[in-house]
């Protein structure tokens, strides 16, 4: 992983660029290697800026491994900075969770969780 930071930072003449980061991003998830990728994102970070592709391929590249908790730190980050999230990475969150039948978020024994709590009350005339 070091030899591919170096690479950006060397750039051999060619620059930082975002949609070379997102090729590699790209291509490392769908091998299924994305703690390397995340890697790769955290130490360009301050050079060259992710954007909502590069949170996409994360999220679902960590869906992918069935790693749902690194997934939503990811979707929490991406939305942190701003970024919508588009309906292929909401599809993707969902169709992990129903595949690893745990329910989301785990319950708590302090907590009652009913369709109330999720929404807001709508009173009529109110």
């Amino acid at each position: 992983m070091k030899k591919c930071v170096d690479f950006f930072h060397n750039g051999f003449g060619y620059g930082y660029d975002l949609g070379t980061l997102n090729k590699v991003i790209e291509n490392l998830c769908g091998c299924k290697l994305v703690e390397e990728a995340k890697y790769i994102v955290q130490k360009l970070k301050g050079v060259v800026k992710p954007n909502g592709f590069t949170y996409k391929y994360l999220i679902c590249g960590f869906c992918d491994v069935g790693n749902l908790v690194e997934g939503s730190k990811m979707w929490n980050l991406m939305v942190g900075e701003g970024f919508v999230v588009g309906i292929n990475v909401v599809e993707m969150m969902m169709n992990t969770l129903l595949k690893s039948n745990r329910s989301w978020p785990p319950p708590s024994p302090l907590s009652v969780t009913t369709p109330y709590h999720l929404f807001p009350v709508v009173v009529p005339g109110g």
